[in-house]
Formats: C-alpha cells, sequence, structure tokens
C-alpha cells in the first residue's frame, strides 16, 4: 500500500485510484430526487476496513468530494507514521486541501506522547491550550483525542 503522508496528499482523482467506489440511492426526506437516483456514495480505501459516506447533496460528484474528504480525514485519524513529524505549518484552515495530511502529522505527535497535549504542542513550537483550540475547533479530531485519552485513563481537557 502506499505511504499514508503520499495517499493525503494526492488529488481527488488520483487519490481514487486507490478506492474503490459504491453508488446508491440514499433513504430518508429529500423527496423524489433522492430516492430515485443514486446520488449517494460510499468510498473504501482499497486493503483496509476504512470507508466514508456522504448523501448531503444531489450531486453525485459534490458527494463523491465530501465522502473523499471524510475518508481522508478517518486515514489521518487511523493510521500512524512509523516516525512523528511535526505539521510543517501550524496554521492550517480545515477546507485546506492539506488538512487531512495536518490532522495526521498532529495525530502522530499526539500518538507518539501518549496524548500528553502540553509535550505534544512543545514539539509542534505552539502553546498547550492553542493545540487545544486547534482541536477543538474540528469535531472529528476532538472526539478522537478525547476518546484517546480516556482509553489511557488520562482526564478530559475543555479549551
Amino acid at each position: 500500500m502506499i505511504e499514508r503522508n503520499i495517499l493525503l496528499s494526492l488529488p481527488e482523482d488520483e487519490f481514487l485510484r486507490h478506492c474503490t467506489l459504491e453508488f446508491f440511492k440514499a433513504s430518508g426526506a429529500g423527496g423524489q430526487h433522492r430516492n430515485k437516483t443514486s446520488s449517494a456514495v460510499r468510498v473504501l480505501l482499497n486493503g483496509t476496513e476504512l470507508r466514508a459516506e456522504d448523501c448531503s447533496e444531489r450531486s453525485q460528484h459534490r458527494n463523491r468530494s465530501n465522502a473523499v474528504r471524510k475518508l481522508k480525514l478517518l486515514i489521518a485519524l487511523n493510521m500512524r507514521a512509523s516516525a512523528p513529524v511535526p505539521p510543517e505549518r501550524i496554521e492550517c484552515s480545515m477546507e485546506a486541501f492539506d488538512y487531512p495530511l495536518f490532522a495526521a502529522q498532529l495525530f502522530d505527535v499526539l500518538h507518539a506522547n501518549a496524548f500528553d497535549h502540553k509535550r505534544s504542542a512543545e514539539i509542534c513550537g505552539i502553546s498547550g491550550s492553542k493545540l487545544l483550540k486547534k482541536l477543538f475547533r474540528d469535531p472529528l479530531l476532538y472526539q478522537e483525542f478525547c476518546r484517546q485519552r480516556a482509553a489511557l485513563g488520562l482526564p478530559k481537557l475543555n479549551p
């Protein structure tokens, strides 16, 4: 399998070469269009159990892009690099193309330091409170951070 950081840096069309796409009809509210077209998309990363889906839009193309973004974030949270390297730039917008890579590198550092946010923040060159704010702005990252800390018997932190 391709190295994680390279995989997270690939444009969508190249990333999808490493995935299986499934299209299906979404259920639930949304009217006739939602129930008659296969606009919902599920993306599975080949060779893993990781998968993401999206059916929030009427467009299959937008749903595919949303599902790819979700899958990249799942990869960032679930696949660790053997040697953690802090993110190159600590200021990264959640909408930025390289945000999943940023999240992966941040979690590599956190994992290597047993989810001690102060020690991890020092390695990244920021304060502990700034690191918590970066995690808290993304509910998915913050929930995973809290889950990992709870698994290690550490107290929950509030930003």
